[in-house]
């Protein structure tokens, strides 16, 4: 058994050797947080590439293009 880095609860090795440092516990709250945080963010597809994800939609709009 290994402890919890959040609360210092006991969890299993199998859980350790899968790269958890959480009890599941500890780990819902994280991902539940981490959900939120996201769910907020705005995607613009670009032709050709990856998306961008962009957390506030104002740095978007007031994005002003260097000229060169």
């Amino acid at each position: 058994m290994t402890n919890c880095i959040s609360c210092g609860n006991s969890f299993s090795i199998e859980r350790k050797k899968l790269g958890y440092r959480n009890c599941l516990d500890c780990g819902d709250k994280v991902a539940s947080k981490q959900t939120q945080e996201k769910k907020s963010r705005v995607t613009c597809a670009y032709n050709k590439s990856g998306l961008m994800y962009v957390s506030d939609i104002k740095t978007t709009l007031n994005y002003e293009r260097k000229n060169k």
